[in-house]
């Protein structure tokens, strides 16, 4: 009996993230990348130091747990929001991607509490869509930081 070919796909247990970049003229293409930049903070960060010139999509998957989706409207929230916490503007690179992929009702106009309230209701509906294991765990995390903010909020207004 001959051994079989080793799999055509690492077996990486762990969420993939991948960045579709646009190049004008020459189209789009999925970015290459070294395995190790592949979770979602390092995505985030190549994001925000511009690696990408002019990101439209982001797609996550973990080929061990079967799923696959994607996530530019969460990397797109995770941006702005990160951008907010440094006061720092949204780099102009990233404004067309950010305001393309948040919906509409995350706009400048709501308040921060219905801003946060709003992420953790689409989180909350994510949860019930039984994600991975590692998909879960990232949800449970970003749930905890609105609820931490949402305190943090509470606080200052009654001081």
């Amino acid at each position: 009996m001959r051994p079989s070919p080793p799999p055509i796909v690492p077996d990486i247990d762990r969420d993939t993230y991948l960045v579709l970049d646009d190049f004008g003229g020459m189209g789009c293409a999925w970015r290459e990348t070294n395995v190790q930049d592949t979770d979602l903070e390092s995505v985030i960060d190549d994001l925000l130091e511009g690696q990408y010139g002019s990101p439209v999509r982001v797609i996550g998957f973990n080929t061990t747990e079967g799923w696959s989706r994607d996530v530019s409207e969460d990397v797109a929230h995770e941006l702005r929001q990160r951008c907010a916490d440094r006061d720092r503007d949204l780099p102009e690179f990233l404004r067309e991607f950010v305001e393309r992929c948040e919906p509409a009702d995350i706009g400048e106009e709501m308040t921060t509490v219905a801003k946060l309230l709003a992420r953790k209701q689409m989180l909350l509906a994510r949860l019930q869509e039984e994600p991975g294991p590692n998909e879960r765990d990232e949800i449970e995390r970003l749930i905890a930081e609105i609820d931490e903010a949402l305190t943090l909020l509470e606080d200052s207004e009654e001081q």
